[in-house]
């Protein structure tokens, strides 16, 4: 029961950081340019539009750290997400057509001990995130060695974007914790922000 209330705690403090804490009462200056983008919502309406996000995501914050109702906080929370806080699958997944092999490793170095154009896909999550840029750089190598020609390429970070790009999937993404989601051609792996 203690990691179920781990898991929701985690997921309602994330809520209740962004709407409490970014927009309601810091209002940080980010999350006003973001509210000031949107057509139409100039002066008086984004502040109130801004209030409005920030009241709506803390109170989501608060009622899936209640836990009443959790399947329906889960689904406004994250349609994926009531698998992670109520443990039962919604969907009937297919097992994996191709076995997969994890290996307790450091990325780079595995990558670079693997043959060449030897991998269809990667997803590497927050592994720039606090890393040096010499690392950075010596890991986006090693991917674009590693890669297949039709490869592609998932960075995920926590960090949030510093430009925009065609290749950030953030938004559409149905997990919980992702400043930014790029998706990618291996070979255009530098476009993605470096922490």
């Amino acid at each position: 029961m203690h990691n179920l209330q781990l898991v929701r705690g985690s997921v309602a403090l994330v809520w209740l950081y962004q709407g409490l804490w970014c927009k309601l009462l810091v209002r940080e200056s980010r999350h006003q340019a973001i509210i000031r983008a949107v057509p139409y919502l100039e002066g008086g309406r984004a502040r109130a539009a801004l209030f409005t996000l920030g009241a709506t995501e803390a109170f989501i914050g608060a009622w899936v750290f209640s836990g009443w109702r959790a399947p329906e906080a889960a689904l406004v929370s994250n349609p994926y997400a009531w698998n992670v806080l109520l443990g039962p699958q919604s969907e009937h997944f297919s097992p994996a057509v191709h076995p997969i092999a994890f290996a307790c490793a450091d990325a780079a170095s595995f990558l670079e001990a693997c043959e060449p154009a030897s991998f269809d896909a990667f997803s590497l999550s927050n592994i720039e995130d606090g890393a040096p840029p010499d690392y950075i750089w010596r890991l986006r190598a090693a991917v674009r060695r590693a890669a297949a020609p039709d490869a592609i390429a998932v960075f995920r970070s926590f960090a949030e974007p510093r430009l925009r790009t065609d290749s950030n999937w953030a938004a559409g993404d149905r997990s919980f914790l992702w400043g930014s989601v790029n998706v990618l051609p291996p070979g255009e792996i530098d476009r993605c922000q470096r922490s």
